[in-house]
């Protein structure tokens, strides 16, 4: 990891932060249990062991047992009859000793996180779902709605500068008063719009805690549908629930829902299936979605008190097993690095002479095709993006075309004529959400005339408080669709000659497959983009064909500068701790064999990790620490080069940092420097004029994930690749 100073005009911040010290007084020693006959299946040796207490268990966990003190010598081996446990022979444990942790020694982490999910389940309202455990006894709903939230707590082991911690953080889940049956009779039993209600959507099963997406609605099947349950006989789905947790099926033709839970298929009955989530008409009511925001994400001073409660549950019920000490909040010394300024576009007296320059080139505009309805009125917008595209330079002419979903290909098309390469599409939405035309618009746009187009809605131009802003940041969009950028940061010397990729990958498609996005940067002012995207395997993290697009980008590079990029700066998103290994193993090494192929061994790599979805949380002075507030030591991983940073403002409740993992190093900047070339890509995302969370071209991959896994792909079009005059445009923005 490189050491340096800090600028001097980085001022020091002191940070509250949810990591607490953990200390385990208590010896604790390691049993390996083995089994006669062998029993490979887990459930059967934890249903062994159970019918033995066994002295001073702290917790059981595979074949491991670990307790705080010796287990006698003439307890270490028993048998179990075999009408106890429904097995067909006896089976005898024996019980070896394998380790022994002295009183404050490093215990592993996974035994910890085993105790505390202990002592959260000895409460008695508490019932985990999933990784977090949340507390049936204090439900909230919400006034006048069909909404409740229910209060949670997720918590985990990390090593740490200090050691291994606690870390901590409230959670929640909302649920809904109705039934899957309740949305089934609403419908009037319309199989189609019952479909389009559910299918996708996450269902809560409360009679065993755990939740579902539903994949599909199975017509054919209903509660009395039978399957074969373990023992090889057949049983219905209504007389296994009654049997098993006491649920008595009233609805007989109600279809059942398919659901998927470790690899294999799960049949639910709606009646006993609760909705989760905000369904979209609600989402329009803006007194309700305030009441549920302000619960959902509580402001820094509340959050802190909540997590210092479950820690104080868990601190309470882990000494009824152990000796432990558990410390207050781990304080911080973090850094502010300074803001920079952020230029504007739309005025020239704000556009430097650099700015300019990137403003200059790009697709060209002759034309813009205005669609919408004919008793809409767009004069005012149509001036206004006159005005600005003006403004920079550009001069063209607006059309018409009437909004009518069965004809507006024709009619656009019509209006193109033979200067379809010098013309963008306006499409103005009467509805504020019509998946289906917004496809065919992007779809027709894109891939039949190769030009660039955009979408926004009479709602959002017509609101009396955003409207203006809004319009202003369509323009803005407009103009970095036609490969041009708004504004370039003032970025170190250092950077000269560096590229910026960015990939993310978007799992929930409509076309059942895992969608990658991937862009990177074409010069220094890290405004210019190349993209693309991968189509594999749903539910896949890992890109296993990274090479191609990677030589791809790189001879773009040098075909736009005259020579390959001297570092390349890779910036990972969406990855969690445990999958850090198979992207060293497989897209790190795909990257760095691109490289060395193509641009050869001078070209330095070094490849980032970025995780927004975290639980780490900082606090300053009981509120949220500023945009470029830093964090590089105390609750960073002892064995790793990573930091954290908040560069964004929070709109809602308590602020998340985003951690950052240097995985390879080969740049060999400063740390300082890589930390503010960083902050400074989180302002140039051009969708947003100010900084977001995470460095813009993580950004702008996650929305070419998004835009051809959600809208452009389809069964029938998996084939479909971006077109070529388009790729050096952000034409996902």
């Amino acid at each position: 990891m490189p050491k340096d100073l800090r600028p001097k005009d980085w001022k020091g911040v002191t940070l509250d932060t949810n990591y607490f010290q953990i200390v385990l007084n208590t010896a604790v020693y390691e049993y390996a249990a083995s089994f006669t006959p062998d029993l490979g299946d887990s459930p059967k040796r934890k249903r062994v062991i159970r019918k033995r207490k066994i002295p001073h268990e702290i917790i059981l966990m595979g074949n491991c047992l670990y307790t705080s003190g010796v287990i006698p010598e003439d307890q270490v081996v028993w048998t179990v009859p075999a009408r106890e446990i429904g097995m067909t022979s006896d089976v005898t444990v024996k019980l070896s000793l394998v380790n022994k942790f002295p009183a404050g020694s490093s215990v592993p982490t996974h035994v910890f996180s085993a105790l505390f999910q202990r002592a959260l389940s000895m409460e008695t309202n508490y019932k985990q779902i999933q990784r977090s455990f949340f507390d049936f006894g204090r439900i909230l709903r919400i006034p006048g709605s069909k909404y409740e939230i229910i209060p949670g707590v997720e918590v985990t082991v990390v090593p740490t500068m200090r050691g291994p911690s606690l870390l901590a953080d409230v959670t929640n889940k909302v649920a809904r008063s109705d039934t899957v049956l309740n949305i089934w009779q609403d419908a009037r039993c319309n199989l189609s719009r019952f479909r389009r209600a559910v299918e996708g959507s996450v269902v809560f099963t409360y009679y065993n805690n755990r939740s579902y997406i539903v994949k599909r609605v199975c017509e054919d099947m209903m509660p009395s549908s039978t399957f074969t349950s373990d023992d090889g006989k057949a049983i219905s789905f209504a007389r296994y629930l009654q049997q098993r947790y006491g649920k008595t099926a009233t609805v007989g033709d109600q279809p059942m829902l398919e659901c998927e839970a470790h690899g294999r298929p799960v049949y639910l009955i709606p009646e006993f299936c609760r909705m989760t989530g905000i369904d979209e008409r609600d989402r329009a009511d803006y007194k309700l979605m305030s009441k549920i925001t302000k619960e959902l994400f509580p402001e820094p001073g509340k959050r802190m008190e909540m997590i210092r409660h479950e820690v104080g549950v868990i601190e309470r019920n882990s000494c009824k097993l152990v000796n432990l000490t558990v410390s207050k909040p781990i304080t911080v010394q973090g850094s502010i690095i300074r803001i920079p300024a952020l230029p504007k576009m739309n005025a020239r007296d704000n556009i430097s002479r650099e700015n300019a320059r990137n403003l200059a080139g790009g697709l060209p505009l002759k034309k813009v095709i205005i669609v919408c309805r004919k008793d809409y009125n767009p004069d005012r917008f149509a001036d206004d993006i006159e005005r600005s595209m003006k403004s920079i330079g550009m001069n063209f002419t607006t059309e018409y075309v009437d909004w009518n979903i069965r004809r507006f290909e024709d009619d656009v098309r019509r209006c193109c004529g033979s200067e379809v390469s010098s013309c963008m599409v306006l499409f103005i939405c009467p509805k504020s959400k019509d998946d289906e035309a917004y496809s065919r618009m992007k779809v027709f746009c894109s891939h039949e005339l190769q030009i660039p187009s955009q979408v926004v809605t009479e709602k959002n131009l017509d609101n009396p408080k955003r409207g203006r802003a809004v319009a202003s940041n369509v323009i803005r969009q407009m103009v970095v669709k036609l490969g041009k950028c708004p504004w370039v940061m003032n970025y170190h010397p250092i950077t000269k000659g560096t590229m910026v990729i960015g990939l993310d990958v978007c799992h929930t498609t409509p076309i059942h497959k895992s969608v990658v996005g991937v862009v990177a940067s074409l010069d220094d002012t890290f405004g210019k983009y190349y993209s693309a995207f991968i189509v594999q395997d749903r539910g896949k993290e890992i890109v296993r064909d990274l090479r191609p697009i990677v030589v791809k980008a790189l001879q773009k590079y040098k075909k736009r500068n005259g020579a390959f990029p001297r570092n390349i700066l890779f910036l990972r998103d969406g990855v969690g701790d445990g999958q850090l290994m198979y992207v060293n193993d497989v897209e790190m090494t795909a990257v760095s064999d691109a490289i060395r192929s193509t641009a050869g061994p001078s070209t330095n790599l070094s490849f980032v990790v970025v995780k927004k979805r975290i639980r780490s949380r900082l606090f300053f002075n009981g509120g949220n620490p500023v945009p470029g507030t830093l964090v590089d030591d105390t609750i960073t991983h002892p064995d790793w080069y990573d930091f954290f940073l908040v560069s964004h403002r929070a709109l809602n409740g308590t602020v998340s940092p985003t951690h950052y993992n240097v995985l390879m190093d080969e740049m060999k900047w400063p740390k300082s420097e890589l930390q503010y070339f960083i902050f400074l890509l989180c302002h140039q995302y051009y969708n947003w004029d100010g900084s977001i969370s995470v460095p813009a071209p993580c950004q702008y991959a996650h929305k070419m994930a998004f835009l051809y896994g959600k809208t452009l792909l389809s069964s029938e079009t998996l084939d479909l690749t971006v077109p070529e005059r388009l790729k050096d445009t952000l034409l996902q923005i």
